[in-house]
């Protein structure tokens, strides 16, 4: 699916913050932050579940659609586009970005990408370890783009 918008700025000329989409960050010590830039009704769950990994330990920047419908056609900034300022602040002062998003298929799977390839082994151990089914991202949204908001950070390599 196409953006409607190519950046945040096009897109908040349009939708309204606290209508039609809403930014919510905290801030911690941690040099680790957890973003979820497609919370609410653009991926459903990536807001809950980004705010509970970073639960009072980690920064976290959540990104939520708030509108009745149609979130994800109008609020959905592909990743490499996704350049609201507070949260690529947030991103730029930290050591590692953990990005979360929402697929639509209906297997259950953990895909896990980014650059970092040393922590993304070490995260699909983790996490199969739990008992998911993870496997390493190879698509096209693998988050390996330098521009993907997962490598806006100091160590470009991110999650």
């Amino acid at each position: 699916m196409k953006d409607t918008y190519k950046n945040f700025k096009s897109l908040s000329d349009v939708e309204k913050e606290g209508k039609d989409y809403r930014i919510w960050s905290n801030k911690t010590n941690s040099r680790i932050v957890i973003v979820a830039q497609h919370g609410g009704g653009i991926e459903l769950g990536t807001y809950e579940i980004a705010k509970s990994i970073a639960g009072d330990d980690f920064t976290c920047y959540l990104f939520e659609g708030i509108k009745s419908r149609e979130n994800k056609k109008y609020l959905h900034l592909t990743s490499t586009n996704f350049d609201e300022p507070q949260g690529i602040k947030i991103c730029n002062r930290s050591d590692m970005v953990l990005t979360v998003h929402g697929a639509e298929e209906n297997d259950d799977f953990v895909c896990v990408g980014g650059r970092n390839q040393s922590l993304k082994n070490k995260m699909i151990q983790q996490l199969k370890n739990e008992g998911f089914n993870a496997i390493e991202d190879t698509t096209h949204h693998s988050g390996r783009n330098a521009e993907n908001i997962c490598n806006r950070c100091q160590s470009m390599e991110g999650l």
